[in-house]
């Protein structure tokens, strides 16, 4: 098929899932919501290990959220994240702008700037989700530039189960940067604890090419949204923080370059900067 007759496919398919899909949950009488329930955000602190070509050790980070509803059918997110990978600093920002039907799916713009260590990260592509009874199938897709890996496209995409309405497991695959993997992950929010605000505990992980590993647990805190299971929560309210999840050391090409000379990873070669 032609490249203009399958953009205009695609386009059309994604036009006739836009219009129909609400429609048909109406036809089955199920409720319709929001793409945002309402102003809502969460904190989430973690820590564990991390492997990778260059280096391996300790990591940790905070990470905030902040979901907006932009009326009914739209919702804005701003997600940012601070941390340590091992010796290297890292932090980072993004936004997603999406329309949502909390009863079938999700499709959004993407864009993030991130560093790790001397490593500026920027990206910007595309995600979507879609719900169906206790599976939740979400992606993001897009490209990268890497000031030590240059421009490539990046993905990340997971499949997850909800083996009750608190407590989830998922698994995927991931590239970014010059990893490949496989990753895995749960979160659970427990009843009864008692506290003023929802509280919920997670693990993430992958393993991949280039000696990557990385395990990382802890717990986030949700503000803003009624108390509801953690399946509504992840569906109603905010979209993934992806920021932590692809996220690497990676040598540092330009490590033998002279003095005054830095590494190009568009030209492949150290280049000087010098006077």
């Amino acid at each position: 098929m032609p490249i203009s007759k399958l953009t205009q496919f695609a386009g059309g398919l994604t036009c006739v899932v836009l219009v129909t899909a609400p429609a048909l949950s109406a036809d089955l009488d199920v409720p319709q919501l929001c793409a945002v329930s309402g102003f809502n955000g969460k904190l989430e602190g973690a820590g564990g290990f991390i492997n990778s070509e260059a280096e391996d050790g300790g990591r940790g980070h905070g990470a905030a959220s902040l979901s907006i509803p932009l009326g009914c059918m739209f919702g804005l997110q701003l997600d940012g994240t601070a941390g340590v990978l091992d010796s290297e600093e890292t932090g980072g920002g993004a936004a997603h702008l999406f329309t949502r039907d909390p009863n079938s799916y999700l499709f959004g713009a993407y864009g993030e700037y991130s560093a790790v260590g001397s490593n500026d990260i920027g990206r910007i592509g595309g995600e979507a989700e879609l719900y169906l009874d206790q599976f939740t199938f979400s992606g993001l897709v897009g490209y990268e530039d890497s000031d030590q890996t240059g421009g490539d496209g990046f993905g990340i995409g997971q499949a997850a189960y909800y083996l009750t309405e608190n407590f989830q497991l998922n698994a995927g695959v991931a590239h970014f940067l010059n990893v490949t993997a496989g990753t895995f992950g749960a979160e659970w929010q427990p009843d009864g604890l008692g506290l003023p605000v929802p509280v919920s505990f997670f693990v993430e992980g992958g393993v991949g090419n280039n000696d990557y590993a990385t395990v990382f647990g802890g717990l986030r805190i949700y503000f803003g949204a009624e108390h509801k299971s953690l399946i509504r929560r992840h569906r109603e309210d905010d979209p993934i923080n992806w920021l932590n999840r692809i996220k690497s050391i990676v040598e540092e090409d330009g490590a033998g370059c002279p003095e005054d000379f830095v590494f190009d990873p568009d030209e492949g070669r150290c280049v000087f900067i010098g006077e």
